[in-house]
């Protein structure tokens, strides 16, 4: 796996058009045991992945967050089905594009 395997897999999800609106992506210090978060500010998505992570646990979270761009405003339960099925959306083509079947 390629040392930069995080940063790939984020430019890949913010070129992918999944989400309407530009999205930002970083790897930042986060507090209260945050291990990811996704905020909408000024119609941009900023979804921020703890430092603190392995490459690979960092990748399993920016697709989490990144579902929740994708569910932005459909669910009133941020876990909800709506979520579920754009976690469901962005896994499958997480997998299609980078996992060799």
């Amino acid at each position: 796996m390629a040392k930069d395997f995080f940063r790939e897999v984020a430019n890949f999800f913010k070129r992918s058009n999944l989400v309407i609106d530009p999205i930002s992506i970083r790897r930042t210090n986060l507090k209260n045991g945050l291990d990811g978060i996704c905020e909408k500010v000024n119609d941009r998505f900023i979804i921020k992945i703890s430092k603190k992570l392995s490459e690979n646990y960092s990748i399993d979270v920016l697709i989490h967050e990144f579902a929740h761009a994708l569910a932005w405003e459909k669910d009133t339960d941020i876990h909800g089905p709506n979520w579920g099925k754009a976690y469901s959306k962005v896994y499958r083509k997480f997998l299609k594009n980078f996992v060799d079947e």
